[in-house]
């Protein structure tokens, strides 16, 4: 079944119900929405507790364990890349990290999606230029870890976030093999 990833918009919009413009078909919430449903499941405030944090610390730690390649792109000191995160949050509030698109869409695909690409783009810009207004000079981006910045002239074998990179979870462990069963009619 192609449609169990059912947050990813590019494999739901093929789905025979998807709406972009149908506040549940559309099958994308933005921040307030998802915020105030953690709030009702769990009775506090899940997100900004327990989820973003979290979400903050594998941004940051991804960003530290890769530092030191990017520094080395050929373009490092002409641009800059605007990465998309897609994280799973699962019932005991545990944020995992799927992935991080390096092209992430931009596409106006869902009302949620027209509303917040301008924004993020918006916000871009105001980081890149520094040009925002004194209450909100980079958008909504938010800096969340400033470190030493790479010399020029350092060892190659020397890592950039050397013992800085952390693994956080639980074990999972595969299901327990169900018992055999008999076949049928074999009485």
């Amino acid at each position: 079944d192609n449609m169990r990833h059912l947050t990813n918009n590019a494999i739901i919009c093929h789905h025979p119900q998807f709406d972009a413009e149908d506040e549940y078909w559309q099958c994308m919430w933005d921040e307030a929405k998802y915020r105030a449903h953690l709030r009702r499941e769990y009775g506090f405030d899940a997100f900004g507790e327990k989820v973003l944090p979290a979400m903050k610390r594998a941004v940051v730690a991804t960003l530290l364990g890769t530092q030191e390649a990017l520094s080395e792109s050929v373009g490092v000191g002409c641009c800059f890349e605007l990465l998309g995160y897609d994280f799973l949050v699962d019932a005991e509030l545990g944020t995992w990290l799927l992935e991080v698109n390096t092209s992430p869409c931009m596409e106006h695909s869902t009302s949620v999606t027209a509303r917040l690409v301008p924004e993020v783009l918006e916000g871009t810009l105001r980081v890149i230029f520094q040009d925002g207004p004194r209450d909100a000079p980079n958008g909504r981006f938010e800096l969340l870890y400033k470190g030493p910045c790479i010399s020029e002239d350092r060892s190659p074998n020397v890592s950039a976030a050397a013992g800085l990179l952390a693994v956080e979870g639980r074990r999972v462990r595969p299901p327990r093999p169900a018992a055999a069963l008999e076949p049928l009619g074999s009485d």
